[in-house]
């Protein structure tokens, strides 16, 4: 299988990352090699899982295996789609902790990267108020073709 052995399980972390709430938020401000870094061993994890579940799954029941192995015919195949499964899975599971909520943890990436604007917006959010007067309008233009202005205008 040699180059499936190190592409499969860096693609199920990327996409365990990318949908895990503790991760989601701070994966796009991180650097590309960072990412790749992180999702090569978040998908080595989910690999070693899945290759204990196959080992147990055909220690005790061998019927799996060859059901596999005759609709599938390839090495580790089933590791492969075990981490994949995986990788689908567990966010799911993880995400519905009260640790892994997306506001707590978007707010908490923001807070990390020092993000003002997204700490304003979600400090507006919980306060439910609105970042513009109640009855204005929002209009933006051009600032001697250098810059854009933002203004609220209070209607009548």
């Amino acid at each position: 299988m040699g180059l499936g052995l190190l592409l499969v399980p860096a693609l199920a972390g990327y996409l365990f990352l990318n949908w895990f709430n503790g991760t989601r938020y701070s994966l796009p401000r991180e650097t590309g090699y960072h990412v790749v870094f992180q999702s090569a061993i978040a998908g080595v994890v989910l690999y070693f899982i899945a290759r204990l579940f196959v080992v147990f799954a055909n220690t005790y029941v061998p019927a799996i295996a060859e059901c596999w192995k005759t609709i599938v015919p390839l090495d580790y195949s089933g590791t492969a789609a075990g981490t994949f499964v995986l990788a689908t899975i567990l966010p799911v599971i993880l995400n519905t902790f009260s640790r892994f909520d997306q506001f707590n943890t978007r707010h908490k990436a923001a807070e990390a990267a020092g993000d003002q604007i997204s700490l304003i917006i979600d400090q507006a959010m919980l306060s439910s108020n609105s970042l513009w007067p109640a009855g204005s309008r929002m209009s933006v233009g051009p600032f001697k073709g250098r810059s854009v202005i933002a203004t609220a205008e209070t209607s009548p």
